[in-house]
């Protein structure tokens, strides 16, 4: 399964990357019909001009490939780096090709070696835009995968019923829920991001938490199993020590329930 996966990314990558190229091979095609650089503006009309660099662009577009590859294949470092040695290796393959033909078959007056370097610093500025395209896609990927494997590990996964409750919080307080416990006409809901205040009726909430794996310990506290360090005893009655350091009464009904859970109880 791994292996299908890791092919089936592969070529989506590949894909992708020639989706980019495709699109930089007609921006540039466009820029270059309407500037008209090397003295195609007053020799040529816009659509021969479009046709002239278009062609031209798209003709080497798989060599260019090649040498991309090439460099991707000899070349150590980050994608980043690779990218950019590439992009100078294209750009003095292109511009050469590029020169030559203007020089040799247009009869361009582009003979100087100003004009050569112009030749591939342009070339050099097309190849620049795949280049941040692909950083910035990888940065969305990276931030993609991260969120992905902080909500994999952090968050489990919710009921529908539970997420409804979970959403009734503020943002940033929406995590895993630890307790609950009455207050008036509301009530204090703990999770793992903090606590906040809800107006709703403790008994209202009750129903809503019968989606979580939790109890009611007492009249006016719910408990998640999980939260549980220790249920010891506490004069007549016994107190429920919660991981985060608090320490809830138990009554006894809300101990009967306890021990149903299976939770080990420690007695007088």
């Amino acid at each position: 399964m791994r292996m299908k996966t890791n092919a089936s990314g592969s070529l989506a990558g590949k894909r992708q990357d020639w989706v980019i190229r495709l699109a930089v091979a007609i921006f540039a095609s466009l820029v270059a019909a309407m500037l008209g650089p090397f003295a195609t503006y007053e020799h040529y009309s816009f659509i021969e001009r479009l046709l002239y660099w278009g062609g031209l662009i798209m003709v080497l577009l798989f060599p260019a490939q090649i040498v991309r590859d090439t460099v991707y294949r000899i070349s150590p470092g980050s994608p980043l780096k690779r990218d950019l040695l590439a992009a100078g290796a294209v750009s003095i393959m292109v511009g050469s090709v590029v020169w030559a033909f203007n020089h040799f078959f247009m009869s361009f007056d582009v003979a100087t070696g100003l004009f050569y370097l112009e030749h591939i610093v342009i070339v050099l500025l097309v190849c620049l835009v795949p280049v941040s395209v692909r950083v910035y896609l990888r940065m969305s990927l990276h931030d993609i995968q991260s969120q992905s494997v902080a909500n994999d590990v952090d968050q489990p996964i919710m009921t529908e019923a539970q997420a409804a409750f979970v959403r009734r919080l503020k943002p940033e307080k929406r995590g895993v829920v630890i307790r609950v416990s009455a207050d008036d006409h509301q009530v204090e809901v703990w999770t793992d991001q903090g606590g906040s205040k809800l107006r709703l009726r403790f008994g209202d909430a009750l129903e809503e938490l019968t989606a979580f794996d939790g109890t009611r310990i007492h009249r006016s506290h719910w408990v998640a199993y999980s939260a549980i360090v220790a249920v010891v005893p506490d004069g007549r009655r016994h107190t429920a020590k919660l991981d985060c350091g608090m320490q809830l009464p138990v009554s006894p009904s809300g101990l009967k329930a306890l021990k149903e859970a299976g939770i080990a109880v420690q007695d007088r």
